[in-house]
């Protein structure tokens, strides 16, 4: 029984050294890779150079697509799509763009000490915004009342300013007045 006992421990052993050896080349490789794409990127900056920004449009309306959406005002129009025939859905009228469900109010991750860490930032609005999204938040309003509602999608929501032509959109979920 003993003897068994030893056998396993050294084969588990053994399996082990083979496993943090792979390890260790695979970690060489990472590294030789790197290496090699950082000397790519810089022999491709010497030759060929920087784009030459000028006019940091981009920037720009980044922004204002910012500054846009902090508009208490703004009154869009938000839909789904059909799975069926491609069609939209109108889910109705809403206050702004939605909300990632996702969206930190405050800092998901804390600074520990001794240790290097690349911590997010808040974004200008000072919300956390998440790597991806799989369902949003509507501030709904009802067309009739006005009284206002919390919608929860997971659907792919399409959110705009201006509302998608009718013949677009499925007749079921057409209000009388869209």
């Amino acid at each position: 029984m003993k003897k068994k006992i030893g056998t396993i421990v050294i084969c588990v052993g053994l399996t082990g050294m083979v496993f943090m050896m792979g390890g260790c080349s695979a970690d060489q490789n990472r590294v030789k890779e790197e290496a090699y794409q950082e000397t790519q990127m810089t022999q491709a900056t010497a030759e060929i150079g920087m784009p030459e920004i000028t006019e940091f449009y981009e920037k720009k309306m980044a922004k204002e697509i910012l500054e846009m959406r902090d508009d208490s005002s703004l009154i869009c129009y938000a839909y789904s799509k059909s799975d069926m025939t491609g069609k939209y859905v109108y889910l109705g009228k809403c206050m702004g763009f939605g909300l990632p469900y996702s969206t930190q109010y405050t800092n998901p991750e804390q600074k520990v000490d001794m240790v290097e860490l690349t911590l997010p930032q808040a974004d200008p609005n000072g919300l956390y915004s998440p790597d991806g999204v799989s369902a949003t938040w509507l501030m709904m309003i009802d067309e009739t009342t006005g009284e206002r509602s919390i919608s929860y999608n997971e659907n792919d929501v399409i959110v705009q300013q201006t509302k998608i032509p009718a013949r677009l959109v499925e007749s079921f979920s057409l209000t009388a007045d869209y």
